[in-house]
């Protein structure tokens, strides 16, 4: 499908589906002819309008829009967007063809906002969206031609865990549609595809378009975050806020909460708790009628009525020579463009460049994660030198893996590729990122990443340079930044598929690393979890300070990193207790965070090994912590190592 045409919406498509669907003032189409009387011309004008004889002018597009106002034929809360689309779609088809003599200026959106005002203010207007009626999927083109700002959506922001999405999302709108259809249908969704395909983008976008049809929120569980299967639930009962309680396992707790409620949950990043996730799912289902699941996976949970939808490639030029305009089409060429422009706010496509393009969305096969990383060679390379170099690297990697499906063997290309664009020191860096576990801080960074080499070594890493090390990262689209809604501190991350990269070359570098940088695999996990038990030790004192929620905050923010840090410990020696030291300051938090069996499991696991620790202050920390959440438990969940 992402080889032609039919998932590309032209403007006569457009103009006709926006007459004809239905809205809460007109349950039926709108006529060819009433619609005509609307915009002032005759009916032939919109019948050739839509046939895609002839295209309107930029006079009757401005007339053609307004009545589609009157009409309430764009969604609430995407209006500006679908306007925004219908209008650039027209202009760029003209733009496109030879000869052209009108003068299409770009989408006004103060005259449209002045539009929908004085729709407002009529004494008739209603709300169209009602409770039960049909929800339609809002069309988001979102390239570098329509950069039209979603704050309608989100303020209409349900209540739940959905982050703000920084970046646009392109393309797929009628797999959107399809997507809502099958949510409506089924409790049990799965997006399948390989690491790098876009799901999580998916399945966010689509999330963020059901306010209205899931009155009791939408929650995101990112499963990247934990590494353990047990630790599942507990994870969800700490993201929906909830705390264990006297005599309810955490299930039943999770339940009694979601029972009668009609909710969205996004299970994210299944694939390596694939069990685990289809377990809870099913138990979930079961006792909640009006929860439905989301899920996004490398592979289906296999569960009876789950509707497994595929996330193909974004469609994709055919190898003809086509115009920008008419390149301009496809949804790979449009993210490519989108991320180039973002980074490159001066970057215009000559009608030469086109082709060369075309070649490179077709050698990254569609792929979300690959274009924007070839986009983020932009400010290094031509587009000449980006298309020879994949063309090389494709050529190497097909010889290998002949198992390996043709666009995993592409993104594996692509991200090589830019990691063989980084510096000794950046490799160096990226390798040790995968050591965080969710997201992470500039500062935790240079504390974490900073080697003291037993050695004069060619390449070590100091805190006063890794700032610049970092943001180099950042800006090659290899970290991912995102905005905290709590404080004013940005926080960054790897997505799931470049963090399995990262380590992979952790694990390949280990021999090498030790040799020549003076620290391997475990020294990195080493400094992390040291990190984190001195981080704890530090909050512990704050709660005692009187500053307890100042405390709390910090730790859910860091959470997911000391869980990771206590999972390092119990899988290691360990005789330092560094993971007993962790449990133990965290046993406060877990009792104030209602969540007992959590801490009582990794007390069960790290106390055993505590006679060949030398640290008799951190065992008589954690025996007192397991009283108090005992204590607590009463007859609840019993967790043994």
């Amino acid at each position: 499908m992402s080889h032609n045409t039919q998932d590309l919406m032209q403007p006569e498509e457009l103009m006709k589906m926006l007459r004809i669907r239905p809205s809460a003032s007109r349950k039926k189409s709108l006529r060819q002819r009433d619609l005509a009387l609307r915009v002032g011309v005759d009916t032939r004008a919109i019948q050739q309008w839509e046939g895609g004889d002839r295209l309107p002018s930029a006079h009757n597009l401005q007339r053609l829009v307004q009545a589609y106002v009157e009409e309430a034929a764009f969604l609430p809360g995407t209006e500006r967007q679908e306007a925004g689309l219908l209008w650039q779609s027209v202009k760029q088809v003209y733009d496109s063809r030879p000869g052209t003599y009108r003068y299409y200026p770009e989408f006004d959106e103060n005259w449209f906002a002045q539009i929908l005002a004085d729709r407002e203010a009529a004494p008739n207007h209603s709300v169209i969206q009602q409770k039960g009626a049909t929800t339609q999927i809002p069309i988001d083109l979102a390239s570098s031609a329509v950069r039209v700002t979603e704050r309608s959506e989100l303020k209409r922001r349900p209540a739940g865990k959905l982050p703000v999405q920084l970046s646009s999302f392109v393309g797929r709108i009628p797999q959107l549609a399809e997507l809502h259809d099958l949510l409506r249908q089924s409790s049990l969704v799965t997006l399948t595809g390989p690491g790098g395909s876009g799901k999580t983008s998916f399945a966010l976008h689509l999330a963020s378009s059901l306010a209205d049809s899931f009155p009791d929120g939408i929650w995101l569980f990112e499963f990247a975050a934990v590494s353990d299967p047990q630790l599942v639930v507990a994870y969800m009962l700490s993201t929906l806020g909830l705390e264990d309680r006297q005599g309810r396992t955490s299930m039943e707790t999770v339940l009694d909460a979601i029972q009668n409620k009609s909710m969205l949950f996004i299970f994210d990043n299944c694939e390596h708790l694939i069990d685990a996730c289809a377990v809870v799912a099913e138990s979930l289902l079961a006792f909640a009628p009006a929860l439905v699941i989301l899920a996004t996976s490398q592979e289906p949970l296999n569960l009876p009525g789950e509707n497994r939808y595929p996330v193909r490639a974004l469609s994709m030029p055919p190898e003809q020579e086509l115009s920008y305009g008419r390149l301009m089409e496809y949804e790979s060429v449009q993210l490519f463009v989108e991320r180039a422009t973002l980074l490159l706010p001066h970057f215009k496509v000559q009608e030469a460049q086109a082709v060369l393009i075309g070649d490179i969305c077709r050698k990254l096969e569609g792929n979300p994660l690959a274009l924007e990383l070839a986009a983020a060679r932009m400010n290094v390379l031509s587009l000449e030198q980006i298309n020879e170099r994949l063309t090389d690297l494709l050529g190497f990697l097909t010889t290998g893996k002949r198992t390996a499906t043709p666009r995993q063997q592409t993104l594996k290309a692509t991200m090589d590729w830019s990691y063989s664009l980084l510096s000794e020191k950046e490799q160096l860096l990226f390798r040790l990122l995968s050591v965080f576990m969710g997201e992470f801080t500039l500062e935790t960074v240079e504390e974490v990443c900073v080697y003291r080499p037993r050695h004069q070594e060619p390449c070590s890493l100091k805190k006063e340079e890794t700032l610049d090390l970092f943001a180099n990262l950042v800006n090659k689209s290899l970290v991912s930044m995102h905005s905290s809604k709590s404080s004013d501190r940005m926080t960054y991350a790897l997505l799931a598929p470049v963090k399995q990269y990262a380590q992979e070359k952790l694990e390949s570098c280990q021999l090498e690393c030790h040799r020549v940088h003076g620290a391997d695999k475990e020294h990195i996990y080493r400094l992390h979890a040291e990190y984190f038990a001195r981080f704890i030790e530090e909050i512990e004192q704050e709660v005692k300070e009187g500053n307890t929620s100042i405390a709390l905050a910090k730790i859910r923010a860091e959470y997911d990193n000391l869980r990771a840090a206590l999972q390092w410990a119990y899988s290691q020696d360990d005789p330092e207790g560094t993971g007993l030291r962790i449990a133990g300051s965290l046993c406060e938090f877990w009792s104030l965070e209602g969540n007992w069996s959590e801490g009582l499991l990794w007390l069960s696991r790290l106390l055993p090994a505590a006679h060949d620790h030398e640290n008799l202050k951190a065992l008589n920390k954690a025996l007192k912590g397991k009283e108090l959440l005992m204590s607590a438990q009463g007859n609840g969940d019993i967790y043994t190592a």
